[in-house]
């Protein structure tokens, strides 16, 4: 929670210094964590920051920089209790295309930088046994569509997916988006 709060002021400020074209955005979802094995639903908040560059016919391209929690999982056996924590760092390029002075489709495509921090803890015992934590670098993609509100104001809807391994994350997300 300590990296998202950071992230946040991080974004806000940086983005509220700038001018024109410059946006900061978040959003709650619902993240599917399909595994091999089993698939639960996890829930999903990011905070983003990004510029939009305006290109002919109503279309802008969008250069994004957000971080997004992708949720806990819990689990135990007889004798070990499991915590897996997802977070992503992510940069990606958006290409948007509007339909009405409301309303937009867009396009995402991006890296992310995916940490995972995984640790057992016996049963009945304080300690942790085992403790771990992996980044590693993935593709991911989505498709949305945002609704303007006012000049400053939008809503998006987004559905989008990300791949960790034997682990698919996957799944929609609403948000509001500030411009400035």
């Amino acid at each position: 929670m300590k990296k998202f709060g950071i992230a946040c002021a991080f974004i806000c400020l940086s983005a509220s210094a700038l001018a024109d074209g410059f946006y900061v955005a978040a959003d709650l979802g619902q993240v599917k964590w399909d595994f091999d094995v089993a698939t639960t639903d996890k829930t999903s908040l990011a905070v983003a920051g990004g510029y939009k560059f305006s290109l002919p016919f109503k279309d802008t391209m969008a250069v994004e920089l957000g971080y997004r929690q992708l949720g806990v999982h819990n689990d135990k056996d007889a004798l070990y209790a499991y915590r897996s924590e997802f977070n992503a760092l992510q940069l990606s390029v958006i290409a948007s295309h509007s339909f009405s002075p409301q309303l937009s489709a867009y396009g995402r495509l991006g890296v992310a930088q995916l940490d995972i921090d995984w640790r057992a803890t016996r049963i009945g015992a304080p300690n942790i046994i085992n403790k771990e934590s992996v980044t590693k670098d993935r593709v991911f993609y989505g498709v949305g569509a945002r609704y303007t509100f006012s000049e400053k104001l939008s809503a998006r809807l987004e559905y989008s997916y990300l791949n960790w391994e034997d682990v698919r994350f996957t799944g929609p997300s609403l948000g509001l988006e500030y411009s400035f």
